[in-house]
């Protein structure tokens, strides 16, 4: 099969340029997947329904030309060949973070929509704000709709996500998917969770409600962001 020609929006402007690098459908949702960790080809395929192989190796190459993303052999199990971002793509994985959070507002938790637990790990790093956890140091264990059981350590604004216990959490928090992601919107406020029966703490009332308060669309006011914008004359 022949190259495909690239559309362009041909403008002189940081966005039109990046739209032409990363504009294309499943381009960012690969770019979101191996800023989780690296992956083979079958992983990658295997975490996006609906993405077939052809088109999968032609985003791969176009994001490999770019040198936003490269392989690399794996030192892990069997082996093999893994993609992993560059340097320049671990920029742009950051940069989708605020894009990621901002979207989060126009969830519908009613949608049967495909779901990862790699994707709500994604989310959590996304709605956090490093800037308010300056000092804080903590572990907190989250078990969500029963299924999935993860833990959050921060230190000094610093944020890991792992499935392995780390250390003795300061709580235990059981909470549904869509509440979760409540939080995460800033849909629904932290307090609304223990006022309102909605979810289970085992542990520090205060550290849950501090550890929470770190996350959430909601600590960035747009009628702030609104008034920064230049008016047209």
């Amino acid at each position: 099969m022949g190259s495909v020609t690239r559309r362009s929006y041909s403008q002189y402007c940081g966005l039109a340029r990046a739209l032409d690098l990363v504009g294309e459908r499943w381009m960012l949702l690969i770019v979101r997947d191996l800023a989780i960790r690296p992956r083979r080809f079958g992983e990658i395929l295997d975490g996006l329904p609906g993405l077939g192989t052809s088109l999968l190796s032609e985003r791969l190459k176009n994001l490999e030309d770019d040198g936003i993303i490269e392989r690399a052999i794996s030192g892990k199990g069997r082996g093999g060949v893994v993609y992993r971002l560059t340097a320049r793509g671990k920029a742009l994985a950051r940069a989708l973070q605020p894009l990621a959070a901002w979207g989060a507002m126009f969830l519908d938790p009613t949608k049967a929509d495909t779901f990862s637990p790699d994707w709500l790990f994604f989310a959590i790093r996304s709605a956090f704000h490093p800037e308010a956890a300056a000092g804080v140091h903590g572990c907190y264990e989250f078990c969500v709709d029963n299924e999935i059981t993860f833990w959050i350590t921060v230190d000094d604004g610093d944020i890991q996500i792992t499935q392995k216990r780390p250390r003795k959490p300061d709580f235990t928090l059981e909470v549904a998917l869509s509440d979760l992601g409540g939080i995460a919107s800033g849909q629904l406020k932290p307090k609304d969770l223990f006022e309102q029966g909605r979810a289970t703490l085992r542990g520090d009332r205060h550290a849950a409600d501090r550890a929470l308060a770190l996350f959430g669309a909601g600590r960035t006011p747009s009628a702030k962001v609104s008034s920064e914008l230049p008016q047209h004359q």
